[in-house]
């Protein structure tokens, strides 16, 4: 019988009231695919074990930049290379990705931030209470603004895609409130790596969406330079041949 696995990283861990445990884990995005081939539905049983650090490091080679050389380039950078290149470097997770996309309609913020308001409260997992009332977005702090710019008095808001999805009790008691049951600092900032990440993963569909690709096996550089000249952002080195 083959044994199929894939990566990932253990995150929050949380004991319910009869014992059970539950932990939340991030899958390696190199492995997305085969993760919903292996798990396709909810509430499937699975096998846990540790995994040697080094097993999970990406190889060198896949962390260098992308260099368009004329079509021999094109013809060398296998579609699945240069997905797993996107991915390692984190392509979707940059600001400035999703401003240019904004900028060439594409994909908004305030799209984002409605998307963000029909997911499931992000607190329903990770916070010691349970959920109740409408979700709403949440904004986490952004590197994109000063700590002091943040208040509630300065006009200069976070931006909306530094957002997760948070039930009325959560946002107002844990993610503002104070005491016992608020929001610790690493919950906190595992809150802002969440908001990259599900702007990053909207980011990733509308790109799919706007080159009419289903996956980014499908992906080529040529692909890649046409969608980063529409939206004016160069992202990707380009070399005369």
């Amino acid at each position: 019988m083959t044994i199929t696995a894939v990566s990932g990283t253990r995150r929050a861990i949380k004991e319910l009231v009869d014992g059970t445990i539950r932990v939340q884990v991030d899958i390696d995005p190199r492995f997305r695919k085969q993760f919903f081939d292996l798990f396709p539905e909810i509430d499937m049983a699975v096998a846990l074990a540790p995994l040697d650090p080094k097993a999970a490091t990406p190889d060198a080679s896949t962390t260098s930049p992308v260099r368009a050389t004329g079509p021999v380039a094109q013809a060398v950078a296998a579609p699945n290379e240069l997905a797993k290149w996107m991915h390692v470097n984190g392509y979707f997770r940059n600001p400035k990705l999703w401003a240019a996309m904004e900028s060439a309609g594409i994909y908004t913020a305030e799209q984002h931030k409605e998307w963000v308001e029909v997911q499931p409260c992000y607190g329903a997992d990770v916070a010691p209470m349970e959920c109740n009332g409408d979700v709403c977005a949440h904004h986490t702090p952004s590197a994109a603004l000063p700590a002091a710019g943040r208040g509630r008095e300065n006009p200069r808001k976070v931006p909306d895609w530094n957002t997760v999805p948070l039930c009325h009790r959560h946002h107002r008691d844990w993610a503002h409130g104070t005491g016992s049951l608020c929001a610790t600092r690493e919950q906190r900032q595992k809150m802002v790596e969440a908001g990259v990440a599900m702007a990053a993963e909207q980011a990733k569909f509308h790109v799919k969406h706007f080159l009419k690709i289903e996956s980014l096996r499908d992906l080529t550089l040529a692909a890649l330079h046409e969608f980063e000249d529409h939206i004016g952002l160069q992202l990707t080195k380009r070399e005369a041949a």
